[in-house]
């Protein structure tokens, strides 16, 4: 559920356990602004019911000021992106793939752009598991994932495509390597897709298959970006 600008008769009221709270009422505890997400009555500290809007610990603000903490949320509550760069497969210690074999396409975050994913979003991919982990179903996304191979053969070439539990294989493409054997080359695998009731449930992961020749892949750097929020 969308947040939403929210007026209250008192902004600087505190938490009631007894009273009903309706749908976007908010509170302040210790100078945490806290707006109710479902009509529930839980401790706003358990982030149950409740999402922070914003946060200055032992102030209390004025109507006008939660007002704009509200505009400041909705702004860039919907969209958003996340950057990140692999650390352990580089250049001297590539991610390595025999020809006929699959594996995950890994990215450890070691360096990590994450500032304006979109509100109550942590993350897009579990680098534990190489998976992409949208947020809610029937958001779509933008995904590029860039790297570096070297293949032991002459247009060797390799798949890369996402594995969802409960539905299979998406977004597979095919790449060559066109250049002479062991030659690097820069790859840019890019789809876009919406998100499914069982993508957002269960992920999907990343694989790439060598196809023909031996793969040596490094330097990876994967964007995911929402554009559009489901609904």
């Amino acid at each position: 559920m969308a947040l939403q600008k929210n007026r209250v008769v008192n902004s600087n009221r505190a938490w009631d356990a007894g009273r009903v709270y309706k749908v976007n009422e908010v509170v302040q505890i210790a100078g945490v602004v806290y707006q109710n997400l479902t009509g529930g009555n839980s401790d706003p500290l358990l982030l149950v019911d409740w999402v922070v809007v914003y946060q200055d610990v032992g102030l209390v603000y004025s109507q006008s000021e939660v007002d704009a903490f509200l505009v400041d949320k909705i702004n860039v509550l919907d969209t958003g992106w996340e950057e990140m760069e692999d650390t352990v497969h580089l250049v001297g210690s590539p991610q390595l793939l025999t020809a006929g074999n699959t594996a995950n396409l890994s990215n450890n975050k070691g360096v990590l752009r994450n500032n304006i994913l979109p509100f109550g979003v942590t993350t897009f991919f579990d680098s534990a598991t190489s998976k992409l982990t949208p947020a809610l179903e029937n958001d779509f996304y933008q995904v590029d994932l860039m790297f570096k191979v070297k293949n032991s053969v002459l247009s060797g070439h390799f798949d890369v495509w996402v594995d969802i539990t409960g539905i299979g294989e998406r977004f597979r493409q095919s790449r060559i390597c066109p250049k002479t054997a062991n030659t690097e080359t820069n790859i840019n695998i890019s789809f876009s897709h919406f998100t499914s009731d069982l993508f957002a449930l269960n992920g999907g992961v990343i694989k790439i298959e060598a196809i023909t020749g031996n793969l040596e892949i490094y330097d990876k750097q994967f964007r995911i970006v929402r554009v559009i929020k489901g609904r």
